[in-house]
């Protein structure tokens, strides 16, 4: 019984040392938690997604947003752009392979282009004003 413990030990020690000797000390940040005083516009988190140039997109109730892992930039329709999505209750995203990310909504699906930021409407008779849940690109 005491040679099962003090091999486990041994185990678990050499486990810790090698996971813990690959992170170099520069590499730790501590965890920034995204709340409605952080930045969010609200509480109310549909997705998260992570792209594939490593951005945090965070689909809420109240706009589209992005995250670098310093700040937040958030899309959303309001005063100052009136027209930008069909609506802020955001309920889906997925990126294709080009530099697109598809942001299905309550009433409708846009498209972000990643590298123009320019966000455009998909104006289909059956997707228009339908709540899209899902999208698979």
């Amino acid at each position: 019984m005491m040679k099962y413990t003090v091999s486990r030990f041994v185990l678990l020690s050499v486990f810790f040392f090698c996971t813990f000797s690959w992170v170099k000390a520069e590499d730790w940040r501590p965890i920034q938690v995204l709340t409605t005083t952080t930045g969010l516009p609200t509480d109310e988190v549909k997705q998260v997604y992570q792209d594939k140039d490593g951005y945090i997109w965070i689909a809420t109730n109240d706009g589209l947003c992005r995250y670098d892992g310093y700040q937040l930039k958030i899309y959303k329709t309001n005063l100052y752009t009136p027209e930008l999505l069909t609506s802020n209750k955001l309920t889906a995203i997925a990126e294709d392979g080009n530099h697109n990310l598809w942001i299905g909504t309550a009433t409708g699906l846009n498209i972000l282009n990643k590298i123009t930021g320019e966000i455009t409407k998909v104006d289909r008779k059956k997707l228009r004003g339908n709540n899209i849940q899902a999208i698979l690109a």
